[in-house]
């Protein structure tokens, strides 16, 4: 009986001190939030400023988090000493604080290095990678076979999120001191065996800068890297729809070489001597039937295709872009409908996709015939605009829609 009784006391105990803790906290929110709603905060801030050098130098947790939000450019010295808080908070504050200024301080960064050494070995991925993004930030030439070390330590981490700040820092490193180049490269061909989607863009974007086209090493990950495109973030499959394009442009035939390599007879008035057939002669001729599509090239147009369906227009644009370089015409009917949405939804990049547009049309006029609606000008377009839209009408302009451009124009003079 006894012992439930002293179960009960304790419990009871511990809700009481939680209860306090709880109501303390709530007060000094309740005084924080009234005094920004006061403007007490922004009224004192210049006394504030006074007496920030000694809450940073401050035991107590909470003075130092008191600086949050202050122009701190000038007390670098008294942040860079709160890097070795046991308050992971603090520390992600200050990794912040020289993140952004360790370039500009870079002799009392170098006071540093050893807890960004030390770092590197965190129970926290966060912490981890924002010790080397500070230490790669460093440009001084004396610390670059500290870094080069911390940047192959990191490149094996089991954390994505380091490997890809590792691959990052490569490029930091090898830009800030050109003599690392040979022992960057190594560490980014190794790195190139990248499993996670999280990291394999920026890899991609390290390999690039520092191996420029290694064909044999791309060729070595050339499947992974298709498979896993769909899964990357925005902006590395941006990167890796480059490098892959580069690779497939000189290992894969041109599925479309004989169109390229047909003469017009008899064009008297043809610019060249040798120009392009027209696209359903050439899906009819025996020449295209024959051409056999690489089963690694046809996972690669699978994996573009489906890229055509992002929500980033960067990466339509990148994808089709792809597809007009290396798709079989037969398979560029697919670009349509998404031109046609990013132009709809992006009227800032508007002038910019319609000359890409233009370009695919200059080669292949048959491609998108009868379309030319997409491209009717509105009032508020730009003169850029407007002059890219008229000769994309009438490069695309034919008897099934000139009756409808006929229509609209009339309309428009009558109004």
């Amino acid at each position: 009986m006894s012992q439930y009784l002293n179960r009960a006391i304790s419990l009871a105990t511990n809700a009481a001190i939680i209860s306090i803790k709880a109501s303390e906290g709530f007060v000094q929110n309740a005084k924080d939030l009234k005094m920004e709603l006061d403007g007490e905060i922004y009224d004192n801030a210049e006394a504030k400023l006074g007496s920030i050098s000694q809450e940073l130098s401050s035991s107590n947790e909470k003075n130092v988090l008191v600086g949050r939000g202050f122009d701190l450019s000038n007390q670098f010295p008294l942040v860079v000493k709160n890097v070795e808080s046991k308050n992971i908070e603090i520390r992600k504050l200050v990794y912040i604080y020289l993140t952004k200024y360790a370039e500009k301080n870079p002799d009392l960064a170098l006071l540093s290095v050893n807890t960004f050494q030390k770092d590197l070995s965190d129970r926290s991925p966060t912490i981890r990678a924002m010790a080397l993004k500070v230490l790669s930030g460093i440009k001084i030439r004396q610390i670059s076979g500290i870094i080069i070390l911390s940047i192959k330590k990191c490149s094996t981490d089991p954390s994505p999120h380091v490997r890809k700040t590792a691959a990052l820092a490569a490029i930091k490193i090898l830009r800030s001191d050109p003599s690392t180049s040979e022992q960057i490269t190594q560490i980014v061909k190794t790195m190139m065996t990248e499993q996670s989607p999280l990291a394999i863009g920026s890899v991609v974007k390290a390999f690039q800068t520092v191996c420029g086209n290694d064909v044999d090493l791309i060729h070595q990950n050339y499947r992974r890297c298709c498979e896993m495109l769909l899964d990357v973030d925005e902006w590395g499959q941006i990167a890796l729809v480059q490098m892959l394009v580069r690779y497939s442009r000189s290992q894969f035939t041109n599925p479309n070489k004989f169109l390229h390599q047909k003469n017009i007879p008899n064009d008297t008035n043809s610019k060249k001597n040798t120009d392009l057939i027209a696209i359903n002669d050439f899906l009819l001729s025996p020449e295209n039937k024959t051409t056999l599509i690489d089963q690694d090239f046809e996972l690669l147009l699978v994996s573009l295709k489906k890229l055509l369906y992002s929500n980033n227009n960067a990466v339509v644009m990148s994808a089709i872009s792809a597809l007009f370089e290396l798709a079989p015409i037969s398979d560029l009917d697919v670009i349509w409908k998404p031109l046609a949405r990013i132009i709809r939804s992006c009227p800032e990049n508007e002038a910019l996709i319609l000359v890409n547009v233009q370009k695919i049309v200059s080669l292949y006029p048959d491609l998108f015939a009868g379309n030319s609606s997409t491209f009717f000008i509105k009032e508020d377009d730009p003169f850029r605009v407007k002059l890219l839209k008229l000769n994309l009408i009438e490069s695309l302009v034919s008897p099934d829609c000139a009756e409808t451009l006929l229509s609209v124009a009339l309309f428009k003079d009558c109004v």
